[in-house]
């Protein structure tokens, strides 16, 4: 490799891994259901952590305000919802 070819790969590289910060996440859904059960037929709850600016993640997102959110006394599914502003628990159940 020529000492041109192998300055502008290390200057391509340093731009990548700089410009790596100022992408926008993925916005990307996770569930787990080891129940077999039709969502439709359950109620649903949610809770989130909302990104501030200043202030970082701010509420409640566990699987307890969750289910109290939707009035559900038996959890049978949980999943999980993660956006670049949001970071969101879904409940499931009865």
């Amino acid at each position: 490799m020529t000492m041109n070819a192998l300055s502008k790969t290390l200057f391509l590289g340093a731009i990548l891994s700089l410009s790596g910060c100022a992408l926008k996440v993925t916005d990307y859904r996770m569930v787990y259901d080891s129940t077999g059960a039709e969502l439709s037929s359950m109620k649903s709850g949610k809770a989130c952590l909302e990104k501030g600016s200043f202030t970082g993640w701010t509420g409640n997102a566990s699987i307890a305000e969750a289910a109290k959110n939707g009035g559900i006394r038996t959890v049978k599914l949980v999943s999980h919802e993660l956006t670049s502003k949001t970071d969101c628990v879904i409940v499931h159940g009865n």
